[in-house]
């Protein structure tokens, strides 16, 4: 049986370029699958070409990777408070001073548009 809880997913760049993920045990963390370790391994591949949206969810996971995309020189969308079932994973990231930007749920879309297009 295939089991898809309790696994991490981390991401490399490969000699020729290309960038492939790894679907496995990895780092012990709380939350597993944690978004922090899949936003960890990919800041340092896309760098200033990542574009992270961090939607309704609960807990702090995900503050550490967004600070990775940062670092690199990524940028941060958040839900609105207006729009999270539950105001925990981007309430953090936006407290933090992570987030470029905040939009409700219908306008994440055109949020996300906006900064590709910019």
């Amino acid at each position: 049986m295939y089991r898809r809880a309790g696994f991490q997913t981390t991401a490399r760049r490969l000699s020729d370029g290309k960038v492939v993920l790894k679907v496995g045990d990895g780092p012990t963390m709380l939350y597993k699958p944690s978004i922090d370790v899949t936003l960890q391994s990919l800041a340092p591949i896309y760098q200033d070409k990542m574009l992270t949206a961090v939607l309704t969810g609960m807990g702090s996971d995900g503050l550490e990777g967004c600070r990775a995309v940062k670092k690199h020189g990524g940028t941060i969308l958040t839900e609105a408070e207006e729009s999270c079932v539950v105001y925990g994973m981007p309430k953090v990231i936006f407290e933090a001073g992570l987030s470029d930007a905040q939009a409700v749920l219908p306008k994440m879309f055109s949020c996300i548009m906006a900064h590709l297009t910019s």
